[in-house]
């Protein structure tokens, strides 16, 4: 082969190289640039022209110029690995420049794109810093968590001894004297005269009675105390589950508590919006295997998505109802069903396609709906959630497969 032919071959390679390469002098007099130095420089120079590689770079390295002409050694690397960002139309891009003297009046340059690299680490720190902060909220949440348990224990051991405690000494002594003196009513009568008699009989019987009244409300009240302090106590349990990501060890689960524990998290917005809960459970569900955690996120999402739906505007104001309906469908599978008479929605043939992002509300991001519908197959389910228009309320639909206690126990 020629020479003629070598350096053609040379300059093809050089000028089709994959990493844009720029030949120039210490003034910056470009002698050689191929294609790519090219395209990646031209969003810098303002007139179109290449000739001075220093002035194309002046926005963005104005130093370069400095740095190279003040190099004295005959020859090695003068600029490594320097961050370069330049605007186009589209999109920014990020070049690294190494700038290298050969000999003499021989200068290097080369510019590679780096641009997914820096978009690659951009998403590893908004990544971290997210975990941060998620981390942080855990933390947060840990502690206000702790100090209510603890709150909440010291308020519950307080109630139990209280339920424990004997009954009233002091009404055990007036119930024992106001028979003493039904018994020796004679006597009594002689000493005071009957009038008097039965006016201290009255008075004393009086006040057994109100403090048996007493009493009984005391009962009742410390037994509502116990109750509401047990549910508390049952809400900051699957709260702390949450916190902490929950168990994914699956097991077998009552239908008919599952729901009511998410009931519980979400009473207090249906309370507040004064929508009435109407649960129906058919007879005989039994349970099946599942996801306690993950399948509490689940309902209590369209518990929340439920409650939330009275607030658009359109949803009907008039006895706002939620009815929720748990039953078995043939072969084998359960179907919780949750219907409500709010704002309801448009969709092609009733039924709306979950995707990520897909949601009916304004605000709303749609990934709450994906998560459910996600869940719900890792289980071998099926989520659906269908309206008859808009301001006709609808119903989302979880059917999922049962495993009965003894089909677990025989493939454990």
């Amino acid at each position: 082969m020629s020479d003629d032919a070598e350096i053609e071959k040379l300059l093809r390679f050089l000028y089709l190289c994959p990493v844009g390469l720029a030949d120039h002098g210490a003034d910056g007099q470009v002698r050689m640039m191929n294609a790519l130095a090219v395209k990646m420089l031209m969003p810098l120079s303002s007139d179109g022209q290449m000739e001075n590689f220093f002035t194309v770079l002046e926005k963005v390295a104005p130093d370069l110029a400095t740095l190279v002409q003040g190099y004295a050694a005959p020859s090695g690397m003068i600029v490594q690995d320097r961050a370069i960002n330049v605007r186009n139309r589209r999109e920014p891009r990020h070049y690294s420049l190494s700038i290298l003297r050969i000999e003499g009046d021989t200068y290097m340059a080369a510019l590679s794109d780096v641009t997914q690299t820096v978009v690659n680490e951009e998403i590893a720190r908004a990544a971290l810093r997210s975990q941060a902060a998620q981390e942080g909220r855990v933390e947060i949440l840990t502690g206000v968590l702790h100090d209510i348990g603890n709150g909440i224990t010291g308020m519950g051991t307080r109630t139990a001894i209280l339920g424990a405690a004997p009954p009233w000494d002091e009404l055990d002594q007036l119930s024992k004297l106001g028979a003493f003196l039904r018994q020796h009513r004679p006597a009594l009568e002689a000493a005071l005269g009957p009038d008097k008699a039965a006016a201290l009989l009255n008075f004393v019987e009086t006040v057994v009675g109100r403090f048996q009244h007493r009493a009984a409300e005391w009962r009742e009240t410390v037994g509502l105390f116990s109750k509401s302090i047990l549910h508390v106590q049952e809400i900051i349990n699957i709260q702390r589950q949450f916190v902490h990501g929950g168990s994914t060890t699956r097991r077998m689960l009552d239908p008919g508590e599952l729901v009511e524990d998410a009931l519980a998290i979400q009473r207090g917005s249906f309370h507040k919006r004064g929508i009435e809960v109407v649960t129906t459970l058919d007879p005989d569900l039994g349970s099946f295997d599942g996801d306690r955690t993950r399948l509490m996120q689940v309902f209590v999402n369209v518990l929340k998505n439920a409650a939330e739906a009275f607030d658009v505007n359109g949803s009907k104001t008039a006895r706002r109802t939620l009815r929720i309906r748990i039953r078995r469908l043939p072969p084998g599978h359960l179907e919780f069903s949750f219907t409500d008479n709010a704002s309801g929605f448009d969709a092609p043939g009733g039924f709306l396609t979950i995707t990520r992002g897909q949601t009916t509300k304004q605000s709303g991001t749609g990934l709450g709906l994906s998560s459910c519908v996600q869940t719900v197959a890792s289980h071998q389910g099926t989520f659906t959630l269908r309206s008859p228009g808009r301001g006709l309320g609808a119903t989302c639909c979880i059917v999922l497969p049962i495993k009965m206690v003894a089909e677990a126990e025989a493939s454990s």
